[in-house]
């Protein structure tokens, strides 16, 4: 798709990163990589400011969830600080995939700092991040309500987000003795 320009440019990497996303939901981590490369490439050709930063953002999380050697949270860190100066939409997609990273690596304060960014710009899903933040510091009271409401706001076309939600819903209903 972004290299037959069957649709324009920015509405295709929006369906790229939706992709993305939709095989790490999967675990078909090895095709996310593939296709976060491609999109990269295609960003650096058509020379669309900011916009290889993003993919590099989505890049860092599946090496993350991967257990990557690489320097993930300076990978995502550089792309988030590039769209930022770039002024792109994504910037709020790239900080949540930061706080990802803080999260993963046990940095609850970063992470909460940046999910606290990212919602503020209106990333809506940060939410979900700042109560995985509290689920992962022992605070399951907050994160309890958030969970549940995220899990209960899925559409039902989209079990794969179901998947991932629900066991820390579940943790976080039995450390508050609601299961």
């Amino acid at each position: 798709l972004l290299k037959e320009g069957a649709l324009p440019f920015e509405r295709a990497t929006r369906v790229y990163s939706s992709g993305v996303r939709t095989l790490l939901l999967a675990h078909e981590y090895d095709r996310a990589l593939r296709w976060v490369e491609t999109a990269r490439e295609a960003s650096r050709e058509q020379k669309v400011a900011g916009l290889e930063a993003f993919f590099d953002a989505l890049g860092a999380v599946v090496l993350t969830i991967t257990g990557s050697a690489e320097d993930t949270l300076s990978r995502v860190a550089t792309a988030a600080d590039t769209l930022r100066r770039a002024e792109r939409a994504e910037l709020r997609e790239a900080l949540r995939a930061l706080g990802f990273v803080h999260r993963v690596r046990g940095s609850l304060d970063a992470a909460r700092r940046v999910y606290e960014e990212a919602l503020a710009l209106g990333e809506r899903d940060a939410t979900i991040g700042l109560a995985l933040v509290d689920l992962a510091g022992g605070r399951f009271t907050p994160a309890a309500p958030v969970l549940e409401q995220a899990l209960a706001a899925v559409p039902p076309e989209q079990p794969l987000l179901v998947r991932r939600l629900v066991p820390h819903v579940v943790e976080a209903l039995i450390a508050t003795d609601r299961i």
